[in-house]
């Protein structure tokens, strides 16, 4: 087996079956009737199912649910207050919301597969900034701000790149290797840097990866910009809390995958299952 059928095995071992979703599904239709029936927002929601399965960079070691309810421009009500609301009455519900970036994260057991234990859905609440637009006002936990971003064009953005097979890969390297670092800020660097290279849809898998550990080890620590696809004036290093101790997890994994013998099986192998 050479280098890149190692990488296409281990990306296909990743591939979540039909099946395995359907339970999903289930958690899902809940999630909208009990928002819906939520009488303290004057407005019904629509909704929107985002997350990795919908961006095409799933993976089964570790995978979530991002739903976004979207409230109308004309609901007099800010999205603070909404994202509160929402916040106090599912608390009611589900003892385990947690506050998650813009998410508020509701965990729920997995009685038929057990070794997905951790699975959770992320609720996004969103409010629209005008009619029929993309863009919408949303509020984070962390930095107890409200941006404006899109996680519709989010997506969008994510599955026009033509090389997913690297994002899945990059995200696999950074969950078993228990990685803090954002995921999606790591996805949206990792984008960025391979379309820097004309030729990215020919390159190898090897050759991307590197350059992406390279960046990381030399340079992420001076990146202060990363251009939001919803509003490219917008800084998503700005809308995210990362710590100094995530950043340099980070950049320290990077070095200690490079120390490994890249052009072999083996080292590839002691990168993706944590034996760094």
């Amino acid at each position: 087996m050479g280098i890149e059928e190692y990488f296409n095995a281990i990306d296909r071992d990743q591939f979540v079956p039909e099946e395995e979703w359907q339970w999903i599904e289930e958690i899902i239709c809940e999630m909208k009737e009990i928002i819906g029936k939520i009488s303290s927002i004057p407005e019904l929601p629509t909704f929107y199912e985002a997350g990795s399965k919908k961006k095409g960079t799933m993976i089964r070691d570790l995978y979530d649910v991002d739903l976004v309810i979207i409230y109308p421009n004309r609901t007099n009500m800010s999205i603070e207050r909404i994202s509160f609301i929402l916040k106090d009455e599912l608390t009611k519900i589900y003892y385990n919301v947690q506050l998650k970036n813009i998410a508020l994260s509701i965990l729920f057991p997995n009685k038929k597969y057990p070794n997905k234990q951790n699975f959770h859905i992320d609720l996004v609440p969103a409010r629209e900034l005008s009619n029929n637009s993309q863009l919408a006002w949303i509020y984070t936990w962390d930095l107890r701000k409200v941006i404006k971003s899109s996680v519709q064009l989010h997506i969008e953005a994510t599955r026009s790149f033509q090389r997913l097979d690297i994002i899945r890969l990059i995200k696999l390297w950074r969950i078993r290797n228990y990685c803090e670092y954002p995921g999606f800020i790591l996805e949206r660097i990792s984008i960025e840097i391979t379309q820097k290279f004309e030729n990215y849809l020919e390159m190898s898998q090897k050759k991307i990866l590197i350059k992406i550990f390279m960046y990381i080890r030399d340079e992420l620590e001076d990146l202060h910009f990363l251009k939001d696809p919803a509003d490219p004036s917008q800084n998503l290093l700005q809308n995210k809390y990362i710590s100094r101790s995530d950043l340099h997890s980070l950049i320290n994994l990077a070095r200690k995958t490079l120390f490994q013998n890249l052009n072999t099986i083996e080292g590839w192998r002691n990168v993706y299952t944590g034996n760094l």
